[in-house]
């Protein structure tokens, strides 16, 4: 039975896929910065400590493990880091790495994001390790989550993306992604899926779906480039955090997030959820 190293597991793909991997009859392996909390893991769940750039941690996350779910976190060390987990998981033999990659992700991308996200896919790529990529667009969860306190305080979404078009995906649907492609490895091997929702969606859209759906108008409104470079500077973001959202922003922007695929449908045999069904089932975020 395989035993599959989790990285990222407690963040928005991390979590479901523990459950998703459990209940398919394999073994996660929870991959965390620190000792987890209640509720964190599935029952009985086996945990692992693991923080990229800690050598030691790597190693040790890694033993007895038959396959790797790569999520390499947003970091100016983040290429750095992946050569290294991607090296060790070679070594100690690991047989198969699903790797969660970004919107368009190549070496070339003109999205320093998606640039980034390419130069990851191809060291998995050169290791000689067998490989699946999923390469994902705007996460729904950036509503719930990181714009959750824009929206439900001040009844605004402010976002540098004009008019542009984007197929959020529930990362639920990610998780059950990659659970039934760790499921079936030969059929998926080499592969590369590009995973959207089964709609294409502007801002404003979706700030009528949350208006109607909590009963309270919520406005979008686009906001310039300079206004939200200084929001960033006034979080404390580095100069290299804010340049890289910068221009994943310009690249969504330009219209390059708003093509569907039916790459959840072919894997899963069943549609991707959609942004109202998922808003729905998150009402408690934005009252």
């Amino acid at each position: 039975m395989q035993r599959i190293l989790v990285t990222g597991a407690s963040g928005n793909t991390g979590r479901p896929l523990l459950g998703e991997l459990s209940r398919s009859g394999l073994i996660p392996v929870a991959g965390l910065r620190a000792e987890p909390v209640t509720g964190q893991l599935p029952t009985a769940g086996e945990y692992r400590l693991f923080n990229y750039g800690q050598p030691g941690q790597v190693t040790s996350a890694l033993e007895g493990v038959d396959s790797l779910f790569l999520m390499v976190p947003f970091h100016e060390d983040m290429v750095a880091w992946a050569v290294q987990v991607v090296a060790e998981a070679k070594r100690q033999g690991v047989g198969f790495i699903v790797r969660l990659s970004g919107l368009d992700a190549s070496p070339d991308c003109a999205s320093a994001m998606g640039a980034l996200h390419g130069q990851i896919d191809a060291v998995v790529k050169a290791s000689g390790i067998d490989y699946c990529i999923l390469r994902c667009n705007s996460f729904m969860q950036n509503f719930s989550g990181m714009y959750r306190g824009m929206i439900r305080r001040h009844r605004l979404l402010a976002l540098p993306e004009g008019d542009a078009r984007s197929c959020f995906i529930d990362t639920a649907d990610i998780a059950a992604v990659a659970a039934r492609v760790f499921s079936d490895p030969r059929q998926h091997a080499g592969r590369d899926y590009d995973l959207s929702g089964p709609e294409s969606l502007d801002n404003a859209e979706v700030a009528h779906i949350l208006s109607e759906l909590t009963g309270t108008l919520v406005t979008y409104r686009p906001a310039t480039d300079e206004d939200t470079e200084r929001a960033y500077r006034k979080l404390g973001l580095s100069p290299w955090r804010i340049e890289v959202l910068m221009s994943l922003s310009r690249y969504i922007r330009a219209g390059h997030a708003a093509q569907t695929t039916d790459a959840v449908e072919h894997v899963l045999g069943r549609r991707a959820q959609d942004f109202r069904s998922f808003a729905q089932a998150h009402l408690d975020c934005w009252r």
